[in-house]
């Protein structure tokens, strides 16, 4: 009896719950694509996981979404039904879809951008700040209590440095 095994492998932990929006098991099946490309419905997680972070940013930037019950799976499945033309456009119409796609990417490169703006703002404030404080340090140990002149005329010197830091000493 030792010898029998377990009829069922051993499940895995439960996963979190995604974001990405549950695949439907009656969905039609894909058209033939073009030689080399990939299917619609395979994503890499990679790519899944770049739909759910616009999502995110959507939902940010628009919190009456969230607030009227819309999560980052209902964006995302919004997006995917978008993009793959769900709607037949009438003869002559505009396909503008690859145009919403560049929209999509430059509001997420510039999202990007924004963001390391302000963690080079906050970098130029604490490197300011640093200066600062060596400055003063420096004042301290240099100044003499009877004749500050020459540390006066040393400021003086350097002052266009000291406004850029913004030292009022």
């Amino acid at each position: 009896m030792t010898d029998q095994k377990p009829t069922k492998p051993p499940q895995a932990p439960a996963k979190p719950a995604s974001t990405a929006p549950a695949k439907s098991p009656a969905a039609p099946p894909a058209k033939a694509a073009a030689p080399g490309a990939k299917p619609a419905a395979a994503k890499s997680p990679e790519e899944a996981e770049l739909e759910a972070k616009i999502a995110r940013q959507i939902l940010a930037k628009n919190p009456k979404l969230r607030d009227a019950g819309f999560d980052t799976a209902w964006i995302v499945e919004r997006q995917s039904t978008a993009r793959k033309g769900a709607k037949a456009l009438p003869p002559g119409a505009l396909d503008t879809t690859d145009l919403d796609s560049l929209r999509d990417a430059y509001d997420e490169r510039m999202a990007g951008l924004e963001a390391q703006i302000e963690q080079l703002k906050q970098t130029i404030h604490d490197t300011k700040r640093g200066a600062r404080e060596a400055i003063a340090q420096w004042v301290s140990t240099h100044e003499k209590p009877n004749d500050k002149t020459q540390v006066k005329q040393a400021l003086d010197l350097r002052r266009a440095f000291l406004d850029a830091v913004g030292y009022k000493g």
